[in-house]
């Protein structure tokens, strides 16, 4: 019994070898936060050595290599998360992101992906983000004004998406609509102090569609 009970403690403070993993995540995290990627991956590669179940540190090491544009690495850690949950919002959303950015035509995959995201979590906003920008590439242009709709609806004062909206609207030749969207993205870039630097790219870009 005194022998069961160790084992139960050890498995409950995630301690093994007297280390304890959430400390060493934490760890981890604030390396990863100062872009210290190295020492980061070591200490998250540390704590899956000792607990293949420890799902957010796969979904670290995913992002650090995805940062270092090594998507196909991000992905089979990504992999390894959805494989033991397949309906980890995380962990499909930024194996869509990983899926686009090693191949910029891959779309059908990732917005499978978001779509299941969106069905777990309607306000995964950043997951709606990409979506749109997808189904924008698709040529899907209605299902791609619904995803900003339904953002901007829930929250208004998000410049991407207001800026993204204007450029849609532009391409779609809504000169007037494409107006007012950045405008108010502007007012809202400057009560926040960002994104300013962002809208002028994309008033460039709405500027050469007018050409």
């Amino acid at each position: 019994m005194k022998r069961f009970f160790i084992i139960m403690l050890l498995f409950i403070t995630g301690c093994a070898d007297g280390v304890d993993l959430s400390e060493v995540y934490s760890e981890g995290s604030a390396a990863f936060n100062e872009k210290k990627f190295d020492e980061a991956e070591k200490l998250f590669t540390s704590v899956i050595k000792q607990d293949k179940e420890f799902l957010n540190a796969y979904l670290m090491l995913a992002k650090i290599y995805y940062y270092n544009r090594d998507y196909k690495k991000s992905i089979d850690s990504l992999e390894e998360i959805i494989e033991r949950d397949p309906d980890h919002s995380a962990a499909l959303y930024w194996k869509s992101r990983s899926l686009v950015m090693s191949d910029n035509n891959c779309i059908d995959e990732p917005v499978s992906l978001l779509k299941k995201v969106i069905e777990t979590d309607s306000s995964h906003t950043p997951a709606r983000l990409l979506l749109a920008l997808l189904y924008e590439k698709k040529g899907a242009y209605k299902e791609a004004l619904h995803e900003y709709a339904v953002i901007l609806n829930e929250e208004e004062n998000i410049v991407n998406a207001r800026g993204n909206l204007a450029i849609l609207y532009s391409r779609l030749g809504l000169s007037g609509r494409a107006k007012s969207e950045i405008e108010k993205a502007c007012k809202i870039a400057e009560i926040s102090g960002c994104g300013s630097e962002q809208l002028k790219h994309i008033r460039s870009e709405i500027d050469q569609c007018k050409k």
